[in-house]
């Protein structure tokens, strides 16, 4: 790059500024990411809790109803623990947005959820 020649503090100054730029717009992103995921879960919980009672439809259509309610909180109840996985990764990244991803810390979140 420099042939050996040492950085000129202009140069330092402009990558630490390009440093600086980067890493504003990579804790914005992270920001909003985790905001976003939080949402996310805080749908899941209400989604479960707004389902109807199956005794508030018509007789014809309760059992259907039944099956589809199982249906959809089995899926919730697969979803909800993969959002809190991501949610906890981003906060882990958030407070300690330079530091390198830890594989063991996905790893044993990922053990948790199986």
């Amino acid at each position: 790059m420099h042939c050996g020649q040492a950085i000129t503090d202009q140069r330092k100054a402009l990558l630490a500024a390009a440093f600086d730029d980067r890493l504003s717009k990579f804790v914005i992103e992270l920001n909003t990411a985790t905001q976003h995921a939080g949402s996310c879960v805080e749908a899941l919980a209400a989604a479960k809790t707004a389902i109807p009672a199956a005794a508030q439809l018509s007789a014809e259509f309760q059992a259907q109803f039944k099956a589809a309610v199982l249906t959809f909180t089995a899926a919730l109840d697969d979803v909800r623990p993969l959002m809190l996985t991501v949610l906890s990764a981003l906060r882990e990244r958030k407070d300690a947005p330079t530091r390198p991803a830890s594989e063991k810390g996905l790893e044993k979140q990922f053990v948790a959820i199986s």
